[in-house]
């Protein structure tokens, strides 16, 4: 069970993650580069979005997996 809730908790932060990220990378990007930077960071956040969630998903089944076999 432990493993189960450790990898529930990932999958929370990378929403959470992924999430904060779709406002907080383009306000960096156009700190930095302008309105370039701007579309780039929307880029990145928008990848966020996706991919961390995915990764809390793959450390729910790693976590599991690993309290399973022991």
């Amino acid at each position: 069970m432990e493993g189960l809730g450790q990898g529930v908790a990932s999958v929370g932060r990378g929403l959470l993650s992924g999430v904060t990220g779709v406002f907080t990378k383009p306000v960096e990007g156009a700190r930095k580069s302008g309105i370039g930077g701007f579309f780039s960071g929307l880029g990145k956040g928008g990848i966020g979005l996706v991919a961390k969630p995915i990764g809390g998903a793959v450390d729910i089944v790693t976590k599991t997996t690993a309290g399973l076999e022991t």
